[in-house]
């Protein structure tokens, strides 16, 4: 039951590196994106038009928003169960450390 125990623990914590990973590179082509739509919109000299690839960037930048909002979500949610885990459940030299004054 430890061991099972520990594993799961060991499984959180990666999930938890995996989703932090995943939101930096979301965050990065955000910022590439945004960085984008902005140079569009102030382009010196230029006529200012809605054209679809001014739409397209509006629309990628906007989905990313949302990925990068559900993945710090599961983070968060990950984060809970983790450290629930960690509350629940003693180190294992704390178990045994109670079944020797036992």
């Amino acid at each position: 039951m430890l061991v099972q125990t520990e594993d799961e623990m060991a499984d959180a914590e990666n999930e938890i590196r995996r989703l932090q990973e995943a939101i930096a590179i979301k965050v990065g082509f955000s910022k590439v994106a945004q960085t984008r739509l902005e140079n569009r919109l102030t382009r010196p000299n230029e006529e200012m038009c809605q054209d679809n690839v001014q739409f397209g960037l509006q629309d990628e930048v906007k989905q990313l928003a949302a990925t990068t909002q559900s993945l710090q979500d599961k983070l968060r949610q990950q984060q809970s169960v983790f450290t629930l885990q960690s509350a629940v459940w003693p180190a294992p030299e704390t178990t045994v450390a109670i079944w020797v004054q036992l």
